[in-house]
């Protein structure tokens, strides 16, 4: 088992880089997939200043959380278009 140290890493901006990492690219094994630090150990990733990290994090965050909200809004008007359209029709 591997496990990150967010030492010089802020949290929300190291979530926001490994999710663009495409660990895909260093699957072997067919009946059970593995990835191997020696595969991606060589795979460089480049960190800004913790100020800089902290902002691209904290838009990342609320990106996400903006996104979350919108897709609430969005099913709930579906739900309310439903009910419309059952009410035409009944």
């Amino acid at each position: 088992m591997g496990y990150l140290l967010p030492n010089i890493v802020k949290l929300d901006f190291g979530f926001a880089l490994l999710e663009t990492v495409n660990f895909a690219n260093f699957i072997s094994g067919t009946t059970i997939p593995h990835i191997y630090f020696k595969d991606y150990g060589e795979k460089r990733l480049f960190v800004p200043t913790t100020l800089e990290q902290a902002a691209i994090g904290s838009f990342f965050n609320n990106l996400n959380t903006q996104i979350t909200a919108q897709a609430q809004k969005l099913e709930q008007l579906k739900r309310l278009k439903a009910r419309c359209l059952q009410g035409m029709f009944v």
